[in-house]
């Protein structure tokens, strides 16, 4: 007799970033990608001032789950969690339809209010300055995450906003109400305000399209389900992923603010806190020189050897963590003592690279955390480029690993696994996140780091204000 044919258990994860909308789909019995997809999203428009984002994210959403899953059959859909940049606001009305473009997580607007209120909280409160502003545009105003408005759309009614979501409104995440004082210095109807939930709790069951009948598990921001398909969600493990920007976490048993370096921490679906902050350094301030691909840039830069440049690599001013300034600028060392002026392009990619993990170095030891005594993994989509993930464990001084999935959309995917079992979260974690690449620190390359940090450092301590330091 012919076998019957074996029902396919998944579990899907929606990854919403500022450029795309991917699907993730994990078979959970093999623990193995068997489907995904990804639709372009609208440019983001806007200057420094107000950023927002068009974008009809519950359909593209929706579009991408039925187009992942139309090429397989004999499936049964267990899970779903979604998962989006931290801090982004979209205006919704009574019912959690979306009535506007999305203000994105880097929008200006608010930051009057956000001083006032982040130091009377302590914590960090630039989303919830987002939303006061666009309380006072419009009346039928209610805020919503971008998780939010898909889940949402695929239960067929409101769902609550993760407190991973909203984090940056000022919220303890620790708790699922919002605080009544926050919420009335604010100077807000509460009403406005969605109801909260753990990350990783089942919050609704999906009503439409391929994917009916699955559970939706409150999801986390796209900075640590990155770290959740990194595997690093153990004690004495921490993360670096590197895409456009930095993002480093550790994973501690105690929750740990401070905003005068940009510390935060997330609350983990065990109950652990994952500690840590968000630079502006990354992918995104330093450019592949123009007319090179990511790989030829790459193989240049090796051949180049270190940089006679130290840099802090930004874009544009201003910097959230290890240094928590608005107004904070890049700044270069020329090792040879002179003036820096023009410098060639692949030399200033070569510096730029090697500045990002000097910065990991230092945001590491502003967390407190020795390199040697953590298992470093890192992640993202800056760890495609081999010479950059050599020179992060040089500047460290320490093995590091690349795990075999580091996509947000994976540890979405992995997130909504955990929440439709029954196991422990390490454990699930750790079953889909095994394996993965080791990177042994270069002598001759780990010398030339520690004496570029050692100038770095230097040169932080003239720009950054004394009392900071204290």
């Amino acid at each position: 007799m012919t076998p019957e044919p074996r029902t396919l258990p998944l579990a899907i994860g929606i990854d919403v970033s500022t450029v795309e909308v991917r699907a993730t789909v994990l078979d959970l019995d093999t623990t193995r990608v068997v489907a995904g997809t990804a639709t372009a999203l609208p440019p983001i428009t806007g200057d420094a001032s107000q950023r927002e984002q068009d974008a009809d994210y519950a359909a593209l959403a929706l579009a991408a789950i039925d187009e992942a899953l139309g090429s397989l059959v004999g499936y049964t859909v267990r899970a779903i969690s979604i998962t989006a940049t931290s801090g982004t606001v979209v205006p919704v009305d009574a019912v959690g339809r979306q009535i506007g473009a999305a203000v994105m997580y880097h929008d200006g607007r608010g930051a009057s209010f956000e001083r006032i209120l982040s130091i009377r909280t302590g914590r960090p409160t630039a989303m919830l300055g987002r939303i006061m502003s666009m309380a006072a545009e419009r009346d039928d105003f209610h805020a919503a995450s971008v998780s939010q408005v898909i889940g949402t759309a695929l239960v067929g009614h409101p769902v609550a906003g993760d407190t991973s979501h909203f984090l940056k409104a000022g919220i303890d995440p620790t708790l699922e109400d919002w605080p009544a004082d926050l919420v009335a210095d604010a100077r807000l109807d509460a009403r406005m305000l969605p109801p909260l939930a753990q990350p990783g709790s089942v919050i609704g069951r999906v009503t439409t399209g391929r994917a009916s009948g699955a559970l939706l598990i409150a999801g986390m921001t796209d900075g640590c389900t990155s770290q959740l398909a990194s595997g690093a969600v153990r004690d004495g493990q921490s993360v670096g992923v590197l895409g456009t920007t930095l993002v480093l976490k550790s994973v501690s048993p105690a929750d740990h603010w401070d905003a005068a370096t940009g510390v935060y921490a997330h609350r983990s679906p065990d109950g652990r806190f994952w500690l840590g902050g968000a630079s502006n350094v990354g992918g995104g301030s330093v450019p592949t020189p123009a007319g090179l691909d990511y790989a030829k840039a790459e193989r240049l830069a090796r051949a180049l050897g270190p940089s006679p440049l130290v840099r802090y690599p930004l874009a544009r001013p201003g910097e959230r963590f290890p240094v928590a300034d608005a107004e904070w600028q890049a700044f270069t060392v020329d090792l040879e003592g002179s003036p820096v002026g023009d410098v060639e392009p692949l030399v200033a990619y070569r510096a730029g690279i090697e500045g990002v993990a000097l910065v990991e170095r230092l945001a590491l030891e502003t967390l407190g955390i020795e390199p040697s005594a953590h298992e470093r993994v890192l992640s993202g989509g800056g760890t495609r480029n081999r010479l950059w993930n050599e020179l992060r464990a040089a500047a460290l001084g320490v093995t590091v690993r690349i795990p075999a999935h580091g996509e947000s959309g994976y540890g979405a995917a992995v997130l909504a696994a955990w929440g439709a079992s029954d196991e422990r979260f390490d454990e699930v974690v750790a079953r889909f996140t095994e394996g993965g690449d080791l990177i042994e620190p270069d002598r001759d390359l780990t010398d030339a780091m520690a004496e570029r940090y050692v100038i770095f450092t230097r040169a932080l301590s003239e720009r950054v204000p004394r009392a900071q330091q204290d």
